[in-house]
């Protein structure tokens, strides 16, 4: 089973390797490896996603949906824009 957690600064090398293996740009990982998250299988990391960007732009992870990809069965985040209430009572 494949589960989601935030990256730690042991799963550093692993990141790299992968984003590496992908020809993935690795610069800044190491300076922001806590605004990452790391998708695990049988305790290998298999995947990642950085919120760096999602974060600079006022988006915050709320929520996890286990299982919500099928092949293979992986959780997905749910982000939430800030500061869309101001937006709300627009008409």
């Amino acid at each position: 089973m494949t589960t989601i957690a935030a990256a730690t600064p042991a799963d550093l090398p692993a990141l790299l390797e992968l984003l590496g293996q992908s020809a993935l740009p690795t610069a800044g990982l190491a300076d922001h490896v806590d605004t990452a998250f790391v998708a695990r299988d049988a305790g290998s990391v298999v995947g990642s996603a950085a919120l760096e960007l999602y974060r600079s732009l006022d988006f915050v992870a709320v929520a996890r949906r286990r299982n919500y990809y099928a092949q293979p069965a992986e959780d997905a985040l749910v982000l939430r824009k800030e500061g869309l209430e101001a937006y709300a009572n627009q008409s």
